[in-house]
C-alpha cells in the first residue's frame, strides 16, 4: 500500500504550490435512515475553506439514495474556488467509536463545480447495526485532503533543458525528447516510437520512458505522448508535459496528478492535432524536430509482491506441454475491498508447462483500473516468463452454481510482452457484481477464471552475441493493412452507397468476413450485378463503423450510437461487433434509454441484455410509466409488457410473503 504518512515535497520550479497537509473536514447527516432525497438528488454541505496562502473553497454532494442506482450512497467532492487543483483525498465513514471504516484514497484534478473524487457505501451496508455506521441513525463522513496543488504563475519561458534528475530528493524529474525529422515518420496509426529508458531517484528508484503515436494510437489525426512507468510497481506523481516551441516555450501544456501502474498506458499526457503540429505559424517543429518535455513530482512509491496469501484453485484442462491452461483464482470477502481507482489485488503466480515453460499471474482492480473505466472491477491477464508469447484468452466469474457468467475474450492471437499483458477494465459494473440477487459472488467470494491458448513463446537470448545480432521479425501489421486497405479504397471493386456519400470497398472482404455480405454477392440480385449495395436503414456514421470493423476487427466511440451498431451486426451478421455493441449498451443503461434497448433486446433475441433492461425498468417502474417512451415501446408490446408485469408481481408477492412471515 502507500505510505499514508507520506511528505510534502520540494515544488516543480514553483509551477505547483503544496499549501495544505492533512486537512480533515468531518459533516454529519441527522435521520439519515429518514431523508426524503430520491435517487438523484443531493444533500450540499456548508462550504469549507483550505489554506491560508492559497485558498481553495469545497464542499460535499451526498446522494443518500444514489446518483443513478439507489444500491448505493453516492459522495462527491465538489471544488468551489478556485477554477483548478490537483489533489490527494481519503474519505473514510466514522463509526460510533470514531474509527475509520470503508477508508478510499484517491488522486487526481478537480474542476470548479464538477464532479470529483466519487465516494461509495453500499446502501445495505450502513444499517447494519453490527457495523456501528449509523449513531443514532447519523451518518458522519470524513473528507481528508492530505495534498492540495495549485497552479500558479506564468511557467511559458523557462528554458529548454536535457535529460536529468534536477534534484537529489529522489522524488522530481524533468525530461526532454526531440524526434528528428517528425513529418517524415514511418509511423502508421497504432505504431508508436519509444524513448530511451530514464531512471529517477536513487534510494527510492523508478524507471520511466515515452510512448509517442506519431499518427494517433487508435485514430488518424491526433500527435498522442503517453508517460510510462517501467519500474516499481505503482507510483503517484503529480506531472506536467507539454511540446516545447522554437523558442523554448512551452506549448499545449497538461497538468494532473495521478497514480501510474507498471507498463500501463495509462492515459495521454500531452497530445496534438496533427495538422496544428505541422503548421509552421505554431513554431513547434523547428528543423522538423518534435521537442517533448515533461516534468514531474514523485509523491509516493508501491513495490508488489507475489504472495499466495490469498485462497484459490489451478488446474489445467490437460497435461500436455504449454498450449492450453484453465486457472481458477478466488478473492474472499470482496465486497470489502474498498481500494481506490488503479489500486490492485495480485493473484498467486502460476506455472504453465515443463519444456517450454510460462508463469502467469493475475491482476483484479476491485474499483477500477483508470478514471475511464471507474464504476467497474478491472481485471487483466499479464505475463511474467518468458519474454514474448503470443495467447488467446477469456475471462468470466463462476457464480455460485459455478456456471460461467460474463464472460469476455480475445479472439485473436495477441501478442504478450514480459511483464505487460492485456485484460477488460470495464470487466463488470460493480454495483452488478455486489447485487446478491445475481448470484455472481458466492459468500462474498469472486471467483475469476481465465482460459488460455498459448503459442509461440520466445525468450530473448542476451549472452550469446550470434543470436543478439539475428534480424528481428517485425510485429504482424496485419489488421493495419487491412484498415488502410479501406482508409485509401485502393483496388475496389463495389462501392456502398448511403445518404449521399459513396464509399469504396473490395467485394472479397466484405464477402469473408460478413455472411450477409456474401449471400448479395452470390445471389443474382441487382446490387450484386451492378456493384453497388445501397444501405437506407443507417446513417452514414453508423455503415462507417461497421466497415471500418469489417477491415481492421475493431470499433471504437460508439457509446452514442450503441443501439444502431447493434442492429446494423444484426442485419449484417457481424457476431463479435454485435457481442460489443451489446456490451456498450449494458454498460451505459440509464432510465432515457432502458426502454428502447428493451425493445431491442426482443426484436433481436438477446437474454443478457433483456435481463439488464428488466432489472432497471423494475427499480424505475413508476416514473418511466409516465414517459413517451413507455407509450411507444411497451405498451404497444403485449409480450414485452406482459414479462414485466409477470416479473413485478412475482416481486411484489415475494415482498408480501417476507412481511407475513416477519409478522408470523
Amino acid at each position: 500500500m502507500f505510505c499514508e504518512d507520506s511528505k510534502a515535497y520540494d515544488d516543480i520550479y514553483s509551477a505547483f504550490q503544496l499549501d495544505v497537509t492533512n486537512f480533515k473536514y468531518k459533516y454529519t447527516i441527522e435521520n439519515f435512515s429518514l431523508r426524503p432525497e430520491n435517487t438523484g438528488e443531493e444533500i450540499i454541505s456548508p462550504t469549507f475553506v483550505v489554506g491560508s496562502k492559497e485558498r481553495s473553497k469545497w464542499c460535499l454532494w451526498v446522494y443518500p439514495n444514489g446518483l443513478w442506482s439507489s444500491n448505493n450512497v453516492k459522495v462527491f467532492l465538489v471544488l468551489l474556488e478556485p477554477y483548478k487543483v490537483h489533489a490527494k483525498v481519503k474519505f473514510a465513514i466514522l463509526n460510533d467509536k470514531e474509527e475509520k471504516k470503508r477508508v478510499f484514497r484517491d488522486y487526481g484534478s478537480a474542476i470548479r463545480n464538477d464532479y470529483a473524487f466519487p465516494y461509495d457505501v453500499e446502501k445495505d451496508f450502513l444499517p447494519d447495526e453490527s457495523n456501528g455506521l449509523l449513531v443514532n441513525d447519523k451518518l458522519t463522513i470524513l473528507c481528508e485532503i492530505e495534498h492540495i496543488y495549485f497552479e500558479s504563475g506564468n511557467h511559458e519561458n523557462r528554458k529548454p533543458f536535457d535529460v536529468f534528475n534536477t534534484n537529489q530528493t529522489d522524488n522530481y524529474f524533468k525530461y526532454i525528447y526531440t524526434i528528428e525529422n517528425f513529418s517524415l515518420r514511418p509511423e502508421k496509426t497504432g505504431e508508436k516510437i519509444i524513448s530511451p529508458t530514464f531512471v529517477v531517484g536513487s534510494k527510492e528508484r523508478s524507471e520511466w520512458c515515452l510512448h509517442i503515436y506519431p499518427n494517433g494510437k487508435y485514430s488518424y489525426g491526433v500527435v498522442s505522448v503517453f508517460l510510462v512507468l517501467l519500474k516499481p510497481d505503482e507510483v503517484a506523481a503529480l506531472y506536467k508535459c507539454s511540446f516545447l516551441n522554437n523558442s523554448g516555450l512551452k506549448k499545449y501544456v497538461n497538468t494532473k496528478y495521478k497514480s501510474f501502474l507498471k507498463g500501463c498506458e495509462y492515459f495521454c499526457v500531452c497530445s496534438i492535432e496533427r495538422y496544428s503540429l505541422l503548421n509552421e505559424s505554431n513554431d513547434l517543429l523547428f528543423n522538423d524536430k518534435l521537442t517533448i518535455l515533461c516534468e514531474a513530482k514523485i509523491t509516493e512509491l508501491k513495490f508488489t509482491t507475489h504472495k499466495n496469501s490469498i485462497p484459490y484453485d489451478v488446474f489445467y484442462t490437460n497435461q500436455t506441454d504449454v498450449t492450453n491452461f484453465k486457472y481458477k483464482y478466488t478473492i474472499q470477502n470482496f465486497s470489502q475491498y474498498f481500494a481506490y481507482t488503479g489500486e490492485k489485488i495480485v493473484s498467486p503466480t502460476f506455472i504453465i508447462g515443463d519444456k517450454e515453460r510460462s508463469e502467469w499471474c493475475l491482476l483484479v482492480y476491485p474499483n477500477s483500473y483508470n478514471e475511464e473505466s471507474k464504476g467497474y472491477v478491472s481485471v487483466g491477464l499479464i505475463m511474467l516468463k518468458p519474454d514474448k508469447a503470443k495467447v488467446k484468452f477469456s475471462l468470466s466469474i463462476l457464480n455460485d452454481k459455478k456456471e460461467e457468467e460474463n464472460v469476455k475474450f480475445v479472439t485473436e492471437s495477441e501478442d504478450f510482452v514480459k511483464d505487460m499483458g492485456l485484460g477488460f477494465s470495464q470487466f463488470v459494473k460493480r454495483d452488478f457484481l455486489l447485487n446478491e440477487s445475481n448470484g455472481l459472488l458466492n459468500n462474498n467470494k469472486l471467483t475469476i477464471q481465465c482460459e488460455a491458448y498459448i503459442s509461440d513463446l520466445k525468450t530473448e537470448n542476451h549472452d550469446n552475441p550470434q543470436t543478439s545480432m539475428n534480424i528481428s521479425i517485425p510485429q504482424s501489421k496485419l489488421s493495419f493493412d487491412y484498415g488502410n486497405l479501406y482508409d485509401s479504397s485502393s483496388f475496389y471493386d463495389c462501392v456502398i452507397k448511403v445518404e449521399d456519400k459513396e464509399i469504396k470497398a473490395q467485394k472479397a472482404i466484405l464477402a469473408v468476413r460478413s455472411p450477409a455480405f456474401h449471400e448479395i454477392f452470390t445471389s443474382a440480385s441487382d446490387e450484386s450485378q451492378t456493384n453497388i449495395i445501397e444501405i437506407k436503414d443507417f446513417n452514414v456514421k453508423v455503415v462507417e463503423n461497421m466497415l471500418k470493423f469489417i477491415y481492421n476487427d475493431e470499433v471504437s466511440d460508439i457509446e452514442d450510437m450503441a443501439n444502431e451498431i447493434f442492429e446494423i451486426a444484426n442485419k449484417y451478421k457481424l457476431d463479435r461487433l454485435k457481442a460489443i455493441s451489446e456490451q456498450s449498451m449494458c454498460d451505459s443503461l440509464t432510465t432515457d434509454n432502458v426502454l428502447e434497448r428493451f425493445a431491442l433486446s426482443d426484436k433481436y433475441p438477446t437474454e443478457r441484455l433483456k435481463k439488464c433492461c428488466e432489472e432497471l425498468i423494475l427499480k424505475n417502474m413508476e416514473c418511466l410509466k409516465k414517459t413517451k417512451d413507455w407509450k411507444k415501446y411497451i405498451h404497444s408490446n403485449p409480450s414485452l409488457l406482459g414479462r414485466l408485469l409477470f416479473k413485478s408481481n412475482n416481486i411484489s408477492s415475494t415482498e408480501s410473503s417476507s412481511e407475513d412471515e416477519k409478522k408470523e
